[in-house]
């Protein structure tokens, strides 16, 4: 235990006098946070809206399109519950969630009698002002043109506006997570496959060989000199965003921690696969760029996943960065607890075992001879 002490104050010592490393590792992602927190991404763009529709008749279909003709209006067709649609605007996942009641199909049968009105049930962000008025006018004139077109009859539909308090996520606090499961990243594949890359180039990793330190001891000391630098890593990240544009936490500090650095385990074992396979320490730099900026773009760092194609969509989720951006977001911007993560700990997991067997089949001291 003495020997991997020492082993990890002079990795820690090596690792802090690499100007270049450190900043590509720390200062890189808090130039990204400080230049999007800049920016007021709230204003404008698209608000997200929730249909579930119990009904699914001709009438139901034409109120859904209806909402979908509404400019500057993302709209998803749920099929959830009513429930979740309320927890979803709640949280601030989405502006909008309306519910189209299953009874609505007595609307157009003859022989159902309705002794009351059927109410079309809307939540809305009590603070989304300006697009309110919109969406409650569109609503509210197509329950009008319903009951004229029904029935001269008393009121036979109408609307259910319910207010609702809901937590208002910055796109500041968004972009922040991304940029810690993106620090995450690029300092668990570039940083340790370059830093292997240099060490057995320059033959410090075959000279171990020779000495009667024991390998394992050195890897031990390796490896925690990056898990330790990655926590400080990571406290750099959000302490910035909180103290300069005031980004929030709102569930459990420590499970971000825990999901961050059960991140960072992956993503080392992966840098230990790019230096196994990498010949020079530029083929290792190029060769964990060509992994880690698909993964940047495509999993989530700067925009949800949702925005793209369904099949790409499905795609990214097998990438190792999805989840673990999922689960950062659900604990800190979600405030869920572990078991609303279990999920993306599983595709975690996996990718773990999956990286480490990797690793240990690629990982090599010495370099192979031509």
């Amino acid at each position: 235990m003495k020997v991997i002490f020492k082993l990890l104050i002079a990795n820690v010592k090596m690792t802090v006098r690499n100007k270049q490393a450190l900043f590509w590792s720390m200062l890189f992602p808090l130039l990204f946070i400080a230049v999007f927190g800049l920016f007021n991404m709230e204003k404008g763009g698209f608000a997200k809206v929730e249909v579930l529709d119990e009904a699914k008749t001709q009438l139901s279909e034409t109120l859904t399109q209806a909402i979908k003709n509404i400019p500057a209006f993302n709209v998803e067709i749920k099929t959830s519950t009513p429930d979740e649609i309320y927890q979803d605007v709640k949280s601030g996942q989405v502006e909008y969630g309306i519910i189209i009641p299953k009874e609505i199909e007595n609307l157009t049968n003859p022989q159902s009698k309705i002794d009351q009105p059927i109410s079309l049930t809307l939540y809305y962000d009590a603070k989304n002002v300006q697009n309110n008025s919109v969406v409650l006018g569109t609503l509210q004139q197509f329950v009008t043109q319903a009951n004229l077109n029904l029935s001269q009859a008393p009121t036979l539909l109408m609307l259910n506006a319910a207010p609702v308090e809901a937590k208002k996520i910055k796109y500041i606090e968004f972009i922040a997570t991304g940029m810690l499961g993106m620090s995450v990243m690029q300092y668990g594949i570039i940083g340790i496959s370059i830093a292997l890359s240099r060490q057995r180039e320059a033959n410090i990793l075959k000279k171990l060989l020779t000495t009667p330190l024991l390998l394992r001891d050195y890897i031990v000391a390796f490896i925690l000199n990056y898990l330790i630098l990655s926590v400080v890593q990571i406290t750099i990240l959000l302490a910035a965003s909180h103290f300069l544009f005031n980004a929030q936490i709102y569930g459990n500090l420590f499970l971000v921690y825990g999901v961050a650095i059960f991140g960072t385990l992956i993503f080392l074992c992966l840098g230990f696969v790019v230096a196994g396979i990498a010949k020079t320490s530029q083929a290792a730099a190029g060769l964990a760029q060509l992994i880690a900026t698909p993964m940047m773009f495509l999993s989530g760092v700067f925009f949800s996943t949702s925005l793209l194609p369904n099949v790409a969509q499905k795609i990214v989720q097998f990438l190792p960065l999805t989840p673990l951006l999922e689960a950062l977001r659900k604990v800190s911007l979600d405030g869920q607890g572990i078991a609303a993560i279990k999920t993306q700990l599983v595709y975690l997991f996996i990718w773990l075992v999956v990286a480490f067997l990797l690793a240990l089949a690629t990982f090599r001291f010495t370099e192979n001879k031509e």
